[in-house]
C-alpha cells in the first residue's frame, strides 16, 4: 500500500542516471514510499532476492552503502524531511 503522506501512489523522488559501455542510455528510476510495518514478517521471491531487512530512517549506520543505489541516501534524507514536515 503506498504512502498515504508521501506521495500517495505517486513518486516522491525521481533520479535520472547516464549509463557507461558501448550502449549508453539514460536510466530513469521513480521512487515510491510504501506503508508498512517493520514488525510485519518480509517474504520476498527467492528468484528475484537473496534476503531483504529493513533499515532505519533515523541514522544511516549499517547501511551497506557499497550494496545500495548510491541515491538511496537523498532517498532516505527526503523522506525524513517530509515525516518531520520539512
Amino acid at each position: 500500500m503506498f504512502h498515504e503522506r508521501l506521495g500517495a501512489g505517486r513518486p516522491l523522488f525521481l533520479t535520472a542516471t547516464p549509463t557507461a559501455g558501448p550502449d549508453t542510455h539514460v536510466d530513469v528510476s521513480l521512487w515510491f514510499v510504501l506503508a508498512g510495518d517493520q514488525d510485519a514478517p518480509l517474504d520476498p521471491d527467492p528468484r528475484e532476492y537473496r534476503g531483504v531487512r529493513w533499515f532505519p530512517l533515523d541514522g544511516l549506520d549499517g547501511w551497506p552503502e557499497e550494496r545500495l543505489d548510491p541515491e538511496m541516501g537523498r532517498f532516505a534524507r527526503k523522506v525524513t524531511a517530509a515525516l518531520d514536515g520539512g
